[in-house]
C-alpha cells in the first residue's frame, strides 16, 4: 500500500498510508496527511491515486510543493521520491515502508533512526541571557537550533507574567538582535480593522526610534499573506517607485505578517543599513516563526483579558440577579438587544423591613451590629434569588425584590409571595442560630404594576432598579404591615388567586397617595376564623 513517511519537520517519524482516490495533505484536521508545520497551507497538496498512478498536486500553496528538489504544480510519484511541503520533508514508498516492518507502519522508525539527546545539555545548548547573548550564541549555531534558540527564549518571556506590552517589547528585542536589525516595528490590527504602530524598538536601547515604515511592503505582505524579505527595497523592482522606501532611506528589510489560523493580527517590520548587514533567507525564518509566537501570544493574553472582562461582569451581575439570571445576562452579549436596557414593563416589587431595628441596634456594637445583618441579608437574598427574583437594593435594614425583570415569568406575581413565605419560615430558622439574641421581626408588602425598569446612573456607576408609582405602593403596603404579615395590592392578588389562601382588609388609606389602595393579607397558615378569606 502506497504511503508517505515524514523523515524531518514538526511530524518526522510518522507514516501516512494513501487510500484509493483523494489523499489531502495539509494543516487542517480532515486531511489524510495532517502536519502540524506552520509553514504549510491548512490544504496544501493532494495526492489522487487511481489505477496505480499516483499523482501529487499542488493546492495554490504559499511556500510551495517540492519534489526531488524542484517545485511542481502536479507530478506523477515515483517509489522513494522525496517530498517537501513547508518545511517538512518526506519519502514516497510505492509499497513497503523503506527499512520498516508492516506491523510497524503506524510511524515508528527502525532502530537506525532513533536519536537519544541529553535534555539538560539541549537546555544549556538554547539558554542564554539577554537579547544580545542569545544572538550571539545564535549565530555559531545551525539554522534550525538558532531559531529553537530563539523560541526558547521567546517561551522565557512568556512564563514571566508579564503584561502583553512589556512581553511584546522584550520579544522585539530579541527578534531584532537575532536578525542584526536596526530597527524593529510591531503593528497590530484594531477591532474597527485599522492596521496602526503599537511597538518601536531600536537596537540601541537609548534610542527611540520614529515610526518609519514603507505602506508598500506592509500592504504587499498583507495581501498577499506572504513573509518579504529584500535585500535592498530601494533596488527591488516591486518596491524601488515607493516614496516611502525612498524617503525613509529603506534598504534591507524583513516584513512578517501575524497570522493565526485563517486570520491575521497585525505584521512585523524589521530594516537595516545595508552597509551594516544585509538580511538572509535564514533571517526571514526566523522572523516568521516569531510573528507566529506573537499571534499565538496576542491571542492568548486577549482570551484571558476576555475571561477577566466575563468573571468581573459575572460577579457584578450575581450581587443582582441569580446565578441562572446571570448566566442568561452573559449569553444575552451575542443578541441585538440588551435585557438591561430602560424600558417599561410589569413587574411585582416586593419591601422587606425589620421591625423596629433602629431601637434594636442600639444596644449593639457597630461590629455586631454589621454582623448581624449580614447574616440577615445573606439568606434574605438566597430566598430571593431561589425564586429567579432580582435583589435590587439594601435600603438600611430594608431589602428590596423585583419579580418580572430583567427577564419576566408568566407566575412573577407567585414568585414574589411564595418568596414572601419562605422569608417568614428561613427567618425563624435565623432567629433560631443566634441563642440568646432578640429575634428578629419582619413586615412585607408586595404590588404589581407597571414600572421603568433598566440601568440607572452614570458612566462612573451603574445600578439595576425600577421606578413607578406601583414601587411606592409596595414600599408603603409594607409599612403599614404588622410584623408577620403579608400585604399585597389588588393587581397581585388578582394575578395569585387560587394558588394561596388571602384575606381582603379593604381599602386603606397609604402615604403619598390621594386615594386608598384595595389590601390584601396572605395568609401563612388557615385561621379559625375564616371571614374574609379568599382562596
Amino acid at each position: 500500500m502506497p504511503s508517505i513517511v515524514i523523515t524531518s519537520g514538526h511530524n518526522s517519524g510518522s507514516s501516512f498510508l494513501l487510500v484509493a482516490g483523494e489523499n489531502l495533505i495539509g494543516r487542517n484536521p480532515e486531511c489524510t496527511v495532517r502536519l502540524s508545520d506552520p509553514w504549510i497551507s491548512r490544504v496544501h497538496a493532494r495526492v489522487v491515486s487511481e489505477g496505480g498512478v499516483h499523482r501529487l498536486h499542488d493546492v495554490q500553496s504559499h511556500n510551495g510543493t517540492f519534489v526531488n528538489h524542484n517545485r511542481i504544480s502536479e507530478h506523477d510519484l515515483r517509489h522513494n521520491d522525496m517530498l517537501q511541503f513547508g518545511k517538512t520533508t518526506a519519502k514516497f514508498l510505492e509499497d513497503e515502508l523503506d527499512g520498516v516492518t508492516r506491523e510497524s507502519s503506524d510511524g515508528i522508525l527502525n532502530a537506525r533512526e532513533t536519536v537519544l539527546r541529553n535534555i539538560r545539555e539541549l537546555q544549556q545548548e538554547l539558554s542564554t541571557e539577554g537579547p544580545e547573548k542569545a544572538a550571539a550564541a545564535a549565530a555559531l549555531l545551525s539554522p534550525v537550533r538558532r531559531q529553537l534558540r530563539v523560541l526558547n527564549e521567546i517561551g522565557k518571556v512568556l512564563t514571566k507574567g508579564l503584561d502583553l506590552d512589556k512581553a511584546l517589547k522584550s520579544i522585539m528585542d530579541l527578534v531584532i538582535a537575532n536578525v542584526k536589525a536596526q530597527r524593529g516595528y510591531l503593528l497590530l490590527i484594531d477591532r474597527d480593522g485599522v492596521l496602526k504602530p503599537s511597538i518601536a524598538r531600536h537596537r540601541d536601547p537609548a534610542h527611540t526610534p520614529t515610526v518609519e515604515i514603507s505602506k508598500t511592503i506592509i500592504n504587499t505582505a498583507l495581501n498577499e499573506r506572504v513573509a518579504i524579505m529584500t535585500v535592498n527595497a530601494q533596488e527591488d523592482l516591486r518596491f524601488r517607485e515607493s516614496k516611502s522606501i525612498i524617503a525613509h532611506a529603506i534598504t534591507s528589510c524583513l516584513c512578517v505578517p501575524l497570522w493565526l489560523e485563517d486570520r491575521v493580527l497585525g505584521v512585523i517590520v524589521l530594516d537595516a543599513n545595508m552597509l551594516e548587514h544585509t538580511f538572509t533567507e535564514e533571517d526571514l525564518d526566523i522572523s516568521t516563526a516569531v510573528g507566529y509566537q506573537i499571534a499565538l501570544a496576542i491571542e492568548q493574553y486577549r482570551l484571558q483579558d476576555r475571561i477577566r472582562e466575563e468573571e468581573e461582569k459575572r460577579r457584578a451581575l450575581l450581587r443582582h440577579f441569580s446565578p441562572d439570571v446571570a448566566g442568561l445576562l452573559m449569553s444575552s452579549v451575542e443578541l441585538d438587544t440588551d435585557p438591561l436596557e430602560v424600558g417599561l414593563r410589569e413587574v411585582t416589587v416586593l419591601f422587606a423591613d425589620i421591625q423596629g431595628f433602629t431601637t434594636f441596634s442600639e444596644n449593639l456594637s457597630p461590629m455586631e451590629m454589621a454582623n448581624l445583618l449580614n447574616g440577615y441579608f445573606k439568606f434574605m437574598s438566597e430566598t430571593i434569588f431561589r425564586e429567579d427574583g432580582t435583589l435590587d437594593k439594601f435600603i438600611g435594614d430594608a431589602v428590596m425584590a423585583i419579580f418580572g425583570a430583567p427577564y419576566q415569568h408568566e407566575d412573577d406575581p407567585v414568585r414574589a409571595i411564595r418568596c414572601a413565605l419562605r422569608m417568614y419560615h428561613d427567618l425563624q430558622e435565623y432567629n433560631a442560630s443566634r441563642p440568646g439574641g432578640i429575634p428578629l421581626k419582619i413586615r412585607i408588602g408586595v404590588n404589581t404594576g407597571m414600572v421603568v425598569a433598566g440601568n440607572f446612573g452614570s458612566l462612573q456607576r451603574m445600578e439595576y432598579s425600577v421606578l413607578g408609582d406601583s414601587v411606592n405602593v409596595a414600599s408603603r403596603l409594607q409599612a403599614i404591615a404588622d410584623p408577620g404579615q403579608i400585604l399585597i395590592g389588588r393587581t397581585t392578588f388578582d394575578r395569585a388567586r387560587g394558588r394561596f389562601f388571602f384575606r381582603t382588609l379593604g381599602a386603606k388609606p397609604v402615604k403619598g397617595k390621594s386615594q386608598e389602595v384595595e389590601v390584601f393579607e396572605v395568609l401563612q397558615r388557615l385561621p379559625e376564623d375564616r371571614t374574609g378569606v379568599i382562596q
